[in-house]
């Protein structure tokens, strides 16, 4: 769910993060993908928090996860994975959130833009 980004600016006047997660359980989707960055793309924990408890399906946190503190933050606030940026992150810091991630009982998706990474 994304409310804005940097390069178009607002997406959606009004976003309810309820009824989209409500609509898009009916329509079949698998799972949830909720931004929460505030900065670049007017995110929210609350967005996650209103999406997770308005339906079943699992919750992605999308955000530019850099400090294990973030992970916390993720399971405290209902989801059930997070992403973590390839190109963003130094190798062993990358391992080390993955670990920590699943000590916590979260899933994580690693985003690789390039073969490197």
């Amino acid at each position: 769910m994304k409310k804005a980004s940097p390069s178009k600016g607002v997406l959606r006047e009004r976003f309810v993060p309820a009824d989209i997660a409500r609509s898009y359980a009916e329509h079949g989707a698998a799972c949830l993908s909720v931004l929460t960055d505030e900065q670049f793309f007017q995110g929210s924990a609350r967005y996650l928090e209103e999406a997770r408890a308005a339906c079943n399906l699992p919750v992605l946190r999308k955000d530019f996860i850099v400090d294990p503190y973030q992970v916390l933050e993720a399971r405290a606030m209902g989801a059930d994975a997070i992403l973590l940026i390839a190109a963003a992150l130094d190798t062993p810091l990358m391992v080390d959130l993955e670990a920590y991630a699943h000590s916590l009982g979260l899933a994580v998706l690693v985003r690789c833009t390039t073969a490197t990474n």
